[in-house]
């Protein structure tokens, strides 16, 4: 009786706890507006061939969207009307558009219009599978349209008010058979047989209001109507009691189901005016929003070909895509993957053990075991020519993947208990206690070089590109060549700082390890370099490094997430992005490059990266540049729908000269920054390009683009030349003028140099003369006193002396004595006395 009561309870509890399960695989976001365009009121979505997504917003016209662009088109357009209804693509990449004004037509961005005389408002549009249009109108008519050879309307009537009774038609659907449901708005549906359109009744013999039909995969057609689902059998409608999604806590309240949809992976999903659910295996879970979104309530839901859900609210539309990573823990037949044992290849599908020894491989979005072991298996080679190796607790077994079965089964007793078995050009290797083995012939043995290592657990090999090999064991590190070892801890010997727990060797020689608490370093031919959480990664606890076909360089840690290195860019993944918050244990690369990974306790997953690439704005740029002079440059991104939050993004530039033969220029490395100031540029003209990066690695291929000037110096700008022309026209006038008065001067000064040197010889010529005068004589001046009788002199001492005396002491003159002719007569007069 308790076990009884115990059951029961377990059973009430665990359906309730069932159905509030949360499905946290996917983003949602909400969009009320994009670039400008309210999109509260979009009544219909849809996509054509070329990806871009449209809606059609009544009062404005249908906008399309391709990636990160948007555009509106209206009846400025050629739109017959902006208050749009319904939207359906064709093969060809046009697209159909109803509105209540008419149905028009677009491709490459040409409208054309199609008018009929008793077409009122298209309201609903369906491709019949002889390729014809039907055309459901606001009116109650539904009429088939197809192109003449002419390009001219032909318009076949179907039905008419009679049978609709001239309410709008909201939906038509076809099935593959040809059966044709007709849903009118409010009132009961119509159903074409193949001979007779008969009104649909439920199993209660009731005339049910629609609100969708919806055609499954495998043929069945669904309604949702008032009260719940409804499922289309022998022209009856009878309710879908399984698709029941609505047991809250410990109530059973049926809550209004709006529309259903289902995924091209077969999950169901159903709306209601509290949220969103889906059914898988079985079982029903939430799709979780966010605060930010709550529990909207569901008007539409759409898939579009990139596998992301559209969903229509009253609010807006909500976008949602499924996370990076995508988590299988379970196999077809329900057992649970062994994760430690995904093996991965590049020329085979992945293949993986279950719990129970089975053996597993991926293929249509499933894990389908193949083939099932007696034991539990271990660990796994990776496929080579179709055959596999694996090792069980007690032996190694050499299995066809092609056949399907056993090639061999070899025991290993003596390997206890066995960790690892790998193939390596030298054979088929075994890891485990208590040591390493070789197989030679039919048998295990101890393998000669190796055994040599101590033997934990944390032995790692890898196979270098010449057939070399690589081992690290603890903190050392280990280089085979033929038969020769080499201790690279002798070579760079701070390679015995670290605790190694994976080692791999890069397509390009480099040789990559992990440590444990000191992040990732690799051996070039320049010596060893390190990566650490001050360089981009979040965790310096590493457990695998792997090198993926594109080249891009994969780190698992040994706490919780992954981390992809290329082109000097660190990219991680953590929860958000749907890791699990456990150790990755192994990662690697399989069939079309799809890359896996393995988690402890949490099963495999899977790399579904975005493709869709982001775009770039330039948000301020100068156009001109002064001479030595510094500019700034703004700048942001957006994802497509935000796959990659705006913050998240990361953008390269480079700065092109036109006026020189540089063609490229080399882009700088990734970075989060939005800002660049430019740097030394000669003046002339250049051409700033920049573009933004996903969280995928997905670059924008268009990048944006802005030209500017560096301006030339004063001197060398050519508004420079007229003012500084007139300026130099008036300094040769004026000089030409000085030059004119700087002749006349110069002529003037010679003539006074000639004049100067007339008078200057003619004085020179008088100077010599009075100097000639001067030798000569010696002056007496002033007044000198003489005697009246006597006529002696007398001096300034007071002494008197004759005249020739006086003179001679006074001047250069010499005297000579002689008679004047008087004293001659005198004396002679005397001597004749």
């Amino acid at each position: 009786m308790r076990q009884s009561v115990l059951l029961l309870i377990i059973l009430l509890v665990s359906g309730p706890l069932s159905v509030q399960a949360t499905d946290t695989r996917w983003h949602f976001k909400s969009f009320f507006s994009h670039r400008g365009i309210d999109l509260e009121s979009v009544t219909h979505l849809t996509e054509s061939v070329d990806g871009s997504v449209w809606l059609a917003i009544p009062g404005k016209g249908v906008y399309g969207i391709h990636e990160t662009r948007g555009r509106l088109i209206s009846e400025e357009d050629g739109l017959a009307g902006n208050d749009v209804e319904v939207l359906e693509p064709d093969e060809d990449g046009g697209l159909w558009v109803g509105s209540r004004q008419g149905l028009s037509f677009i491709r490459e961005g040409k409208v054309t219009r199609f008018d009929a005389d008793t077409l009122f408002g298209v309201s609903a549009l369906h491709w019949k599978n002889n390729g014809s249009l039907w055309v459901g109108s606001l009116n109650g008519y539904v009429q088939a349209l197809s192109i003449g050879p002419s390009g001219e309307a032909i318009w076949d009537p179907i039905i008419g008010p009679e049978l609709t009774g001239g309410v709008p038609v909201r939906q038509i659907l076809q099935d593959p058979s040809g059966m044709t449901w007709v849903n009118l708005e409010g009132n009961h549906a119509l159903h074409f047989d193949g001979t007779d359109w008969l009104q649909i009744l439920d199993e209660n013999e009731e005339k049910p209001v629609y609100s969708q039909f919806l055609r499954d995969s495998s043929g069945t057609v669904w309604a949702v109507a008032k009260g719940g689902v409804l499922r289309f059998d022998e022209n009856t409608w009878v309710r879908g009691t399984h698709l029941n999604p609505w047991t809250y806590h410990t109530q059973s309240i049926p809550e209004p189901i709006s529309c259903i949809a289902e995924l091209t992976t077969g999950e169901l999903l159903v709306g209601t005016a509290g949220g969103l659910r889906m059914k898988k295996e079985g079982q029903w879970t939430d799709l979780r929003f966010d605060e930010a979104i709550g529990q909207p309530d569901i008007l539409s839901i759409w898939e579009s070909s990139d596998h992301s859900l559209w969903i229509r609210t009253p609010e807006g539309v909500i976008h949602g895509e499924r996370k990076s990573w995508r988590r299988f823990i379970s196999s077809d037949q329900g057992t649970l993957l062994k994760e430690e044992t995904l093996t991965l290849s590049l020329d085979h599908a992945p293949l993986c053990a279950d719990d129970q020894g089975g053996l597993a491989t991926y293929g249509n979005d499933r894990w389908v075991i193949d083939y099932d072991f007696a034991h539990p298996v271990i660990s796994m080679t990776r496929p080579e020519n179709q055959r596999v190796w694996i090792a069980s607790d007690d032996q190694a077994i050499e299995f066809s993947l092609h056949e399907n079965a056993v090639i061999q089964s070899i025991p290993i007793s003596e390997v206890s208990p066995p960790i690892e078995i790998i193939r390596f050009h030298e054979g088929i290797l075994i890891l485990g206690g208590p040591g390493v083995f070789q197989l030679e012939g039919y048998r295990f043995i101890g393998h000669p070089r190796y055994g040599e290592i101590p033997k934990e657990t944390n032995l790692k090999v890898a196979e270098g590109i010449d057939e070399d090999t690589y081992i690290v064991q603890g903190n050392r590190v280990e280089h085979i060549i033929g038969q020769s070892t080499v201790n690279l801890s002798d070579q760079y010997p701070e390679l015995a700082e670290y605790v190694y727990t994976s080692i791999h060797c890069a397509s390009d020689g480099t040789v990559w390890l992990g440590t444990l608490g000191d992040g990732v370093l690799y051996l070039n031919e320049e010596g060893v370099h390190r990566f650490t959480d001050q360089e981009g990664l979040i965790s310096n606890h590493i457990s695998e490094v792997f090198q993926t076909s594109d080249g891009a360089i994969w780190v698992a840690y040994s706490l919780r997430g992954v981390a992809s290195y290329r082109d000097g860019r660190w990219i991680n993944f953590t929860h958000d992005h749907g890791m699990p918050n456990t150790s990755v244990e192994r990662i690697g690369e399989g069939l079309s490059g799809q890359l896996w990974l393995s988690a402890k306790s949490s099963g495999v997953y899977q790399y579904f990266p975005d493709r869709s690439p982001p775009e770039t704005f330039i948000q301020e740029a100068p156009e001109e540049i002064g001479y030595h002079g510094v500019g700034i440059l703004k700048f942001t991104g957006i994802d497509a729908w935000n796959s990659t939050h705006p913050d998240h993004l990361e953008f390269s530039w480079r700065f092109i000269p036109l006026e020189s033969d540089v063609v490229e220029s080399d882009w700088s490395p990734f970075s989060s920054e939005r800002t660049v100031l430019t740097p030394s540029l000669s003046p002339g003209s250049y051409r700033f390009e920049v573009r933004a990066a996903d969280l995928h690695r997905n670059l924008d291929p268009t990048p944006e683009s802005h030209s500017f000037r560096v301006a030339f110096p004063l001197w060398r700008k050519p508004e420079f030349y007229l003012p500084m022309g007139a300026v130099g026209t008036v300094a040769l006038l004026a000089l030409l003028g000085f030059l004119r008065s700087h002749t006349a001067l110069r002529e003037y000064r010679d003539e006074l140099e000639e004049r100067v040197e007339d008078r200057t010889a003619s004085l020179e010529s008088r100077r010599r003369e009075l100097e000639t005068a001067l030798s000569e004589i010696k002056t007496l001046r002033g007044i000198i006193p003489i005697c009246a009788s006597c006529k002696k002199i007398r001096d300034d001492e007071g002494f008197w002396s004759q005249v020739e005396v006086y003179v001679s002491d006074h001047t250069e003159a010499d005297f000579t004595h002689g008679l004047c002719p008087d004293c001659f007569d005198r004396e002679i007069q005397d001597l004749e006395r």
